[in-house]
């Protein structure tokens, strides 16, 4: 009777380990398939001119512009996300460049994802890191213009990817070139 139940304790164990590894699959799935449209009636529209290219935020976020580039901040504060323009399209030293800049904070990158953009060939990866028991992700995207290139960080901390995660891949299916 005793080892019946241990079975029972056991595979019930394997049925919480495979449900919370299907539930990782279904969020990691492909970048390409996280970039989907919202509805964007009441958004505010954004330009980064020496990069040619726009996107859309909710109204609602607050918007600074510090050393050439556009940080946005949502009411809910996450994810907090930087958009500015790099020289060049995409090109490997862009990546190097900027996991250097980042190197102190950033302690994993995961491999660099290519897909498109609205028909713009972009690379995204992410990094994971912390400071001070703040357990966080950057997400970054890479994306060419041709002669520039525009590069967009999502910082969101470790425990608020799943709802925060899906607002910055909402931002980012809405940048297009002007």
């Amino acid at each position: 009777m005793i080892s019946a139940i241990n079975r029972g304790r056991k595979s019930g164990k394997v049925s919480l380990v495979l449900l919370a590894m299907a539930l990782l699959f279904s969020y990691c799935g492909s970048a390409q398939n996280r970039l989907q449209r919202p509805d964007t009636s009441s958004w505010t529209l954004y330009r980064i001119q020496e990069a040619s290219a726009q996107w859309m935020t909710p109204a609602d976020w607050n918007a600074t512009s510090k050393d050439a580039a556009i940080e946005l901040d949502p009411p809910e504060r996450y994810p907090a996300m930087r958009f500015a323009a790099v020289d060049g399209g995409l090109r490997l030293s862009h990546r190097a460049a900027l996991e250097k800049e980042m190197n102190d904070m950033i302690s994993f990158w995961t491999p660099v994802e290519k897909l498109k953009v609205n028909g713009m060939d972009t690379w995204f990866w992410t990094g994971r890191g912390g400071n001070a028991g703040l357990r966080y992700e950057l997400h970054v995207w890479l994306i060419d213009r041709g002669n520039a290139s525009l590069v967009v960080l999502a910082f969101i901390p470790e425990e608020q990817v799943p709802t925060a995660g899906p607002v910055a891949w909402s931002v980012v299916s809405t940048i297009e070139g002007y």
